[in-house]
């Protein structure tokens, strides 16, 4: 049972307990290791209730210049150079989701440009929207968790307006939309669900962020900290304006700053005693 929030009567909101439905479970995830950061425990809790599950990476993550110039000693990075970091992080998002019992034919890489989302909501581009609404009518899910609009990374801002268009568009049953916000705070009063993991589903969740191996040499502890004890997702943003290419500019400062200077200690807890376990162990060295 997780608690839900449903809007009524403009700010004043009812809560009411039910069983989310995970019969048909839709994950958009703006680049590999997102789904697992956000929705490790969900995706667990999908597979145990005999539901399906669909993953789509929108991005292969393949603009991420720190962590390749640092881990291939290199300072330009070229297209080519892009393309085998691109390709190196799919290959981790599909070890990723091995480790959460997760089939690699759920899941589908569309090959949008990374960190540049963002430019092609302004220019009304609409190859991501229409190949969402192809993929909500084709699956027709129960369930679709996509990032949020108030999430400080541009892709994810962006990629939330394009799946809350792609829900309107689309000729079938609205199912339900929960949001995710990985990159800075959420709005409490949006909570719309959360789900409780265990001991184990914690674990797993665990090796799965342990997979990105390439993401793991600059921002471990930042990364393995969203092992925590529960997931939240929250309410549908179609109240929400689009963002602007000032606020899209000044969320990305503000993450840029939180990942270099601040983290929040209180949520980099580990979830098992030792920080080096077998299943990271084993996910380095399929790198090596």
């Amino acid at each position: 049972m997780i608690e839900m929030k449903t809007p009524d009567d403009g700010a004043r909101r009812t809560t009411q307990r039910v069983a989310p439905e995970l019969a048909r479970t839709l994950i958009v995830a703006p680049h590999p290791d997102d789904d697992a950061i956000a929705t490790g425990g969900l995706m667990q809790k999908v597979l145990a209730s005999g539901g399906r599950l669909r993953i789509l990476f929108v991005t292969d993550g393949e603009s991420n210049p720190w962590p390749q110039r640092f881990q291939q000693r290199k300072i330009v990075i070229t297209a080519a150079d892009r393309a085998e970091w691109g390709a190196l992080r799919r290959a981790e998002a599909i070890c990723s989701l091995a480790s959460l019992g997760v089939p690699s034919d759920t899941a589908s890489f569309l090959g949008f440009p990374d960190q540049r989302m963002s430019s092609l909501l302004f220019s009304g581009d609409q190859r991501l929207p229409q190949r969402l609404v192809q993929e909500i009518e084709q699956f027709r899910p129960t369930l679709i968790a996509a990032p949020s609009k108030l999430d400080l990374h541009p892709d994810h801002r962006a990629i939330s307006c394009f799946v809350h268009d792609a829900v309107k568009r689309a000729a079938v049953e609205h199912p339900a939309l929960v949001t995710y916000v990985i990159h800075g705070g959420a709005d409490d009063h949006r909570l719309s669900s959360r789900f409780e993991l265990t001991a184990e589903e914690r674990q797993r969740k665990r090796a799965a962020i342990a997979c990105h191996v390439s993401q793991l040499a600059l921002s471990r502890e930042r990364f393995l900290a969203h092992a925590r004890s529960s997931e939240m997702f929250y309410l549908p943003e179609d109240d929400l304006e689009r963002p602007g290419r000032l606020r899209l500019w000044s969320g990305w400062m503000r993450h840029v700053f939180r990942v270099l200077f601040w983290w929040p200690k209180s949520e980099a807890a580990p979830v098992v005693a030792d920080p080096d376990t077998p299943s990271e162990r084993k996910a380095r060295a399929a790198h090596v």
